[in-house]
């Protein structure tokens, strides 16, 4: 029982991180420019 348990949290860390990043990344942006318009940030691309 604790060896399936093991594996999804293992490969969830990574995988998890690398697509909050981005995630978590880009809101904060969205939230910034729409509060304010004067200050438009503009959308970074992501390779």
């Amino acid at each position: 029982m604790r060896t399936p348990a093991a594996p999804p949290s293992t490969v969830m860390s990574p995988v998890g991180a690398s697509n909050a990043a981005p995630f978590i990344s880009i809101p904060p942006r969205e939230l910034f420019a729409g509060a304010d318009p004067s200050n438009r940030i503009p959308p970074v691309p992501r390779a």
